[in-house]
């Protein structure tokens, strides 16, 4: 049996479409802004309009953001609207109201109206938030150490979580291809000792690895998103674990191959760098890593919680 890596027409057609909205956002629009233009767009109506394929459709929305460097919790208002009862989704649902999943202490609160949501007891519980204290993070977005109570318990969290890792995966392997590409294209134009940088292999070696690598976690991650359609969430967890590693192997490659260019905080490298460092190991659904697994005696290195 073959596997088939084409796209349903109508998730093509939702990646464009988020394309072609990140294309028109400017520096200068607000992050209210652009997150009513997402709703207006029906980016958080995925759930609802694509039905039997909406993991995969928010998997291939998701890389786009990934290529375009636009961060905050998109998949945690995926995994929101796809989830939460429907008498608590019109707000979100719309872009009026931002959803953030988070583990206390340390939670996103977007410079807007949001709702909160968290894991106790492998439950989906909503928080109360009662203070914060503002925390530099990595990827530039604004997160709290916060104080908050528990509310309203939603159901099992496993649910989210998968959503959630489909939509990180898919964002994780698309800006880990865009680092590659830009990385790539300087190689091609740099020139040391007479030669393109691109030339040496030094230099193309690792990228055609990452390009390998990615293009790997891009087809697993698709490969769980179909089966998570499907009601099978057994690739989920391998998903977000090789589309992290592909993602920070290839911002690795791309500072080596931009040298001190791509230690410059307002280079090329350095916020894609920081934002995949971060959502690679991001809660909801931290992954336990054993070493000596990850070596080949075991799948992926991945542990089985009991």
């Amino acid at each position: 049996m073959g596997l088939d890596l084409a796209r349903e027409e109508s998730v093509s057609a939702i990646a464009e479409a988020v394309l072609n909205y990140c294309n028109t956002i400017s520096d200068q629009t607000s992050i209210a802004g652009i997150w009513k233009g997402f709703g207006e767009l029906g980016l958080f109506s995925l759930p609802e309009l694509f039905g039997e394929c909406a993991c995969a459709a928010s998997c291939a929305a998701m890389e786009v953001l990934g290529r375009k460097g636009l961060g905050g919790p998109f998949a945690d208002t995926l995994a929101f609207t796809a989830c939460a009862s429907a008498e608590m989704l019109e707000p979100v649902v719309s872009g009026d109201v931002i959803a953030c999943l988070g583990q206390l202490p340390l939670i996103p609160l977007p410079e807007r109206s949001s709702i909160h949501v968290t894991e106790i007891n492998g439950e989906a519980v909503l928080l109360d938030i009662t203070s914060v204290v503002p925390v530099d993070m990595m990827d530039g977005d604004r997160w709290v150490r916060a104080q908050a109570s528990p509310g309203k318990v939603l159901g099992p969290f496993a649910p989210w979580a998968d959503r959630y890792d489909i939509a990180i995966s898919g964002w994780l392997v698309g800006a880990g291809l865009e680092l590659i590409e830009a990385a790539s294209a300087h190689a091609s134009q740099r020139v040391q000792f007479g030669k393109t940088i691109g030339e040496f292999q030094a230099v193309s070696a690792p990228l055609a690895r990452a390009v390998m690598s990615l293009d790997s976690a891009k087809v697993l991650a698709e490969a769980a998103a179909v089966r998570l359609d499907a009601g099978d969430s057994s690739l989920v967890t391998a998903a977000r674990w090789s589309a992290a590693r592909a993602a920070e192997q290839a911002a690795i490659t791309a500072h080596q191959t931009y040298g001190a260019f791509g230690v410059l905080e307002d280079g090329p490298v350095f916020g894609r760098s920081r934002r995949i460092r971060q959502l690679a190991t991001q809660f909801p659904q931290e992954r336990l890593v054993d070493a000596e697994a990850a070596l080949g005696n075991r799948s992926l290195g991945l542990v089985e919680r009991n």
